[in-house]
């Protein structure tokens, strides 16, 4: 697989999931994106992009998984940067 089929690819699932489940990943970065969709595709053994994408098709549940995985690490990040903030305002 050469990285610009594995990119279109890529592409193709986000697309899938903005279709099927309305929701859009363009506010992730691609490689974050990339790294949780890839975990998630180790845990439930898809070879590559698009069989995770027949995966997601015949197991709703699955999308409920991706999407927690992507809120949690997401949401830390947020709370992090809040706390940085708030540091940067405490101890000036």
């Amino acid at each position: 697989m050469t990285f610009e089929s594995d990119t279109a690819d890529l592409g193709a699932l986000l697309d899938h999931l903005k279709g099927t489940r309305n929701f859009d990943f363009k506010a992730y970065k691609r490689p974050s994106l990339r790294r949780r969709i890839e975990r998630r595709m180790q845990v439930v053994g898809a070879a590559d992009f698009s069989s995770y994408r027949d995966y997601l098709a015949n197991v709703p549940d699955e999308f409920v998984q991706l999407f927690i995985v992507g809120w949690r690490l997401g949401s830390v990040g947020r709370v992090l940067g809040w706390f940085r903030g708030l540091r940067r305002l405490w101890w000036k």
